[in-house]
């Protein structure tokens, strides 16, 4: 533990609540996101990997907003849920740990899941409300033995794929304590610890390995494993804990089923360059079947990168539509009146056009017309934000002071524009200004992505994917500043399976292992 951190955390904030005070700057609002995380980096003991679970061995980004089963689910009814309690955003699988170094514990293996929204709350509006999670894992490369049928019956209505029958079955949801570990052949069952970290919304999991079969005690050996991840609503009594899903939803039923053989799987992971979708709809009533799914493998060899000439494609078309936009831009630039009062009204293509002075006087004389106006505010932050962000990199310091934070931080409109194309504009600008600051000062960062979360649903919302997608990847980048990394990393697996990518974004993506071509 360090006590100069927290000593150098009490002393900065010593010397800087005094000058927001005399600027009026509310010294929470600005600052307490930093503090917190300075005081948790000061109080964070360094510890090797066995306290926290085991070196992170495999991990698989999930989309956002994959949430819906064969692509029409829609939740239960009843309970209150949430769109996205169920949505499945990463799976993780750590190294096991054969002797932990605090000695209460035998060895152990690790699992992890990460939702988009995470509210274990139990008993909720006079019923249970929680995700269900069920994992099967193939240990034996062979494929002899196991099984390709559920472990519960009924259960989730699928098939697995037969050239990788599973050994064991986990079970947990967000309301018990624990789960349960149980083998294809029904020799073995066993409780699973289960917790959950509220902060990362982690459903965590430890396969305990003390006394466990020698076919699920191998996993320390580091071979390959390959994992079945399923998610589903809660519902205790359903074979599984699945809830069903009807073609119309109930008050403990999910809707939006095509037919009465399909899964009751709102979310899986899905292995690369499978569809979840297609795989969840792959039922054919006709013969009974359930539909077929397939593992993602954890382990093994790792996986090449992107190769060079996927990546010089990617930069080829980024670079040509740079070129295209700044062509754009000199014909606007050309077509454009001179200066006059009328600027006021068009302020955002002021700002578009990159005419900083140009468009901060309009918004002078806008906001003397109508004093508070939101979009004019909004903008005005985007510049300022742009600027400090510039002289900052610059001169290699911080160049946000006080003065800095007293214009934009308590400007921002109470009450949204009226029009949702204003709406929009307030976001992205707020987002813009929350993730060009400095995050290690203002701890901003997150509202950032939230904000471009927001104007992503709004432009989906009025048929502009392009722009859509553009504020998705902004949201991605706002996450990894925040230190997000997981909802980052959801954000980027949601864009690398969607098409229409501009090269900009394409390059994003390889260069964080994504392998994307339109």
């Amino acid at each position: 533990m360090k006590a100069q951190g927290t000593r150098s955390v009490i002393a900065t904030a010593a010397r800087v609540l005094p000058l927001c005070a005399a600027i009026g700057v509310p010294f929470f609002f600005v600052y307490s996101t930093w503090i917190a995380a300075r005081l948790e980096k000061a109080l964070r003991l360094e510890v090797e990997p066995s306290f926290t679970g085991g070196r992170l061995l495999a991990e698989f980004p999930n989309p956002t907003g994959g949430d819906t089963g064969q692509g029409g689910y829609t939740y239960p009814l009843g309970q209150g849920w949430e769109k996205g309690e169920l949505n499945l955003v990463r799976y993780a699988v750590r190294a096991p740990v054969p002797r932990p170094v605090w000695g209460f514990s035998g060895a152990y293996w690790q699992l992890e899941a990460s939702f988009a929204k995470a509210m274990p709350t139990g008993l909720a509006g006079g019923g249970f409300r929680a995700p269900v999670l069920h994992v099967y894992i193939q240990i034996r490369e062979s494929g002899a033995g196991g099984s390709t049928e559920s472990a519960f019956g009924e259960g989730e209505l699928l098939r697995f794929d037969p050239d990788h029958p599973w050994d064991y079955a986990l079970s947990a949801d967000g309301w018990s304590p624990a789960g349960e570990i149980r083998s294809a052949d029904g020799s073995y069952r066993a409780p699973v610890p289960t917790m959950w970290d509220f902060a990362r919304r982690r459903l965590i999991l430890r396969i305990r390995l003390e006394n466990a079969p020698r076919l699920l005690a191998s996993v320390i050996g580091g071979a390959s494993t390959w994992h079945y991840v399923l998610v589903g609503a809660y519902d205790p009594a359903r074979e599984g804990h699945f809830a069903a899903v009807r073609r119309g939803a109930g008050l403990h039923d999910g809707g939006g089923a095509k037919d009465d053989l399909s899964p009751r799987v709102f979310d899986l992971i899905a292995p690369k360059g499978t569809s979840k979708s297609a795989e969840l709809s792959s039922e054919d009533p006709a013969s009974g079947n359930y539909a077929l799914v397939s593992p993602v493998m954890a382990g093994g060899p790792a996986a090449a990168g992107p190769s060079p000439a996927l990546r010089g494609r990617a930069a080829e078309a980024a670079a040509k539509e740079a070129a295209a936009a700044e062509a754009a831009r000199s014909r606007a630039l050309a077509a454009l009146p001179p200066r006059s009062p009328a600027d006021s009204g068009v302020i955002g293509e002021l700002f578009e056009l990159g005419l900083e002075d140009r468009c901060l006087e309009a918004i002078k004389a806008d906001i003397a017309a109508r004093p508070g106006d939101p979009v004019a505010l909004a903008y005005r932050g985007a510049i300022l934000a742009q600027r400090a962000d510039r002289a900052r990199a610059s001169a290699r310091r911080c160049a946000w002071s006080p003065k800095h934070t007293a214009t934009w931080t308590p400007r921002w409109p109470a009450r949204p524009p009226p029009r949702a194309e204003d709406r929009m504009a307030v976001l992205f600008c707020r987002g813009s200004v929350s993730s060009a600051v400095p995050n290690d000062v203002f701890g901003r960062a997150a509202q950032g992505a939230a904000d471009f979360d927001a104007a992503a649903g709004m432009a989906a919302e009025a048929k502009d994917p392009a722009f859509a997608r553009d504020c998705l990847a902004r949201a991605a980048v706002a996450c990894e500043k925040a230190g997000l990394m997981e909802d980052a990393a959801s954000r980027w697996a949601t864009l690398a399976a969607t098409g229409g990518l501009s090269g900009a974004v394409r390059l994003e993506l390889i260069d964080r292992g994504y392998v994307t071509e339109d």
